[in-house]
């Protein structure tokens, strides 16, 4: 199986390098270590100035190639990365790229994996899709039997549970307090949904928007995560973006928090908690934008995508953290390719 992999600079003179996947696997463990080096104040995603790319492979002498890939999930049970874009969904071996499963398909947006540790001890991976195009549901499958059992009618009717009373859905989250319970926190242009991870039933709703705050345009929330009680979510208006920090108080989620900082020109798309230490932040300029968690205090910005690359304004999609590898992912919707940030 053949894995082309694209190293790029972060800085402004942006260099190239192709490697065959050996040689970027003994480069990549090569990075690492020179991580180390790092005085440990400067230790922080992607400080190393390295990324690589994800661009094709092939399953079954079929070649297959990312186009306009939406979001990127990790799976701690399966260690595998979790890829939608326009042609399906790719379920990819975290530690070489290699392509686990393919399921074709036109209508898939965000993602969520749902971790669950038993009662016995044992961990159980759930995945939530959203579809959003030909028909607006949001499921969630066994990822066990995706990977091993999939077959048409596991994909049709197979599924965990499903709901198809939202729309407009474009970001989605996951909290999960034990074994048995849990909430998925979905939003749109306008609303944030709680729902039931156990059977996918709405539990409240409530308004993303101050409504002391005045916009000209909205846009859908792209970004949302949940950590440690708080929900973010992030949106861009009138050049400025926006973070909105929401918190359960008095049987309601209240806004009791908004961020905020110009981005002239860009719309921000996904946010992250990365190593529990800072909030990452994806744009429509193909940056990422890494902030400290407690104090918001900006750290830095790195140029992912080549600014020549930039014709739509979309930039970079969905992001994700491995904590196994210490990466962090990044869906180019620009170049049509999956970036690893080290």
């Amino acid at each position: 199986m053949a894995v082309r992999l694209l190293l790029s600079d972060f800085t402004d003179r942006d260099h190239h390098y192709d490697f065959t996947l050996e040689n970027m696997l003994t480069r990549k463990l090569m990075f690492r270590f020179d991580l180390k080096l790092i005085p440990k104040s400067f230790i922080c995603p992607f400080s190393t100035k390295r990324s690589s790319s994800i661009n094709d492979f092939n399953l079954n002498n079929t070649e297959l190639k990312f186009k306009k890939p939406v979001d990127v999930k990790f799976s701690p049970q399966f260690q595998c990365l979790i890829i939608s874009d326009e042609n399906g969904l790719y379920f990819l071996n975290h530690k070489n790229a290699s392509l686990m499963k393919f399921v074709a398909g036109k209508d898939f947006g965000s993602l969520c994996v749902d971790y669950c540790a038993s009662d016995c001890g044992k961990s159980k991976d759930y995945l939530i899709v959203t579809t959003q195009f030909i028909t607006t549901q949001i499921r969630k499958y066994d990822l066990e039997k995706i990977l091993f059992h999939f077959n048409d009618q596991l994909w049709r009717s197979g599924f965990e549970w499903s709901n198809s009373q939202l729309c407009r859905m474009s970001g989605i989250a996951f909290s999960r307090r034990n074994a048995k319970s849990g909430s998925l926190f979905v939003s749109d242009w306008t609303y944030c949904y709680m729902l039931n991870a156990g059977n996918g039933k709405v539990v409240t709703r409530f308004h993303i928007f101050d409504s002391s705050l005045q916009y000209e345009m909205r846009r859908p929330i792209h970004g949302i995560e949940f950590y440690k009680g708080n929900l973010w979510l992030v949106e861009t208006t009138n050049d400025i973006c926006h973070i909105h920090q929401f918190k359960w108080e008095n049987s309601k989620w209240n806004n009791f928090k908004i961020h905020q900082f110009k981005c002239k020109g860009a719309t921000c798309r996904d946010i992250k908690v990365i190593n529990e230490k800072y909030l990452a932040i994806s744009d429509s300029k193909g940056r990422i934008l890494l902030f400290d968690l407690v104090d918001f205090k900006f750290l830095r910005k790195s140029q992912i995508t080549s600014q020549d690359k930039i014709t739509m304004d979309v930039g970079l999609q969905g992001i994700c953290f491995n904590p196994l590898l210490n990466e962090m992912y990044a869906c180019d919707f620009e170049t049509d390719k999956v970036h690893i940030i080290l």
